[in-house]
């Protein structure tokens, strides 16, 4: 685990800031290292739910910590060619996933960093290291 960097699905973060303390000590162990982040459209996917939310102003303080002890990573030249080709191997198949998940799952691919996620289902055809925390 400590040799590896992982990239923190929707579900996982969302857990995590619920308060999922088995899942908090496996990704502070993992942050002592410098090996966890999340993608731009899981911080998308927060915002969206912070300004949906009756405690707004709290959601966006939790995010904001949260942005300032995470790595963040961003869709990359690499990352969008590499989600074209998934997609449409995914497609020939018939074996389409949800564009964001594709999406985040093309960004760890390209940095060879694992997935964590808690929807296993959702990369289960996409080509790319996957664990379930």
């Amino acid at each position: 685990m400590l040799d590896e960097s992982y990239c923190l699905d929707s579900s996982i973060v969302i857990d995590w800031l619920r308060g999922d303390q088995e899942l908090d000590a496996k990704i502070q162990e993992a942050q002592e290292h410098g090996n966890i982040f999340m993608t731009v459209l899981t911080l998308c996917e927060l915002y969206k739910g912070a300004y949906l939310a009756r405690t707004k102003e709290r959601a966006l303080v939790i995010i904001k910590d949260l942005v300032e002890n995470i790595g963040i990573l961003d869709l990359s030249y690499e990352a969008c060619e590499e989600f074209g080709k998934e997609y449409a191997f995914l497609d020939k198949i018939g074996k389409r996933t949800q564009e964001p998940d594709l999406m985040i799952a093309s960004i760890a691919k390209v940095k060879n960093f694992i997935v964590v996620t808690r929807n296993k289902k959702h990369f289960e055809n996409v080509d790319v290291r996957v664990e379930v925390w």
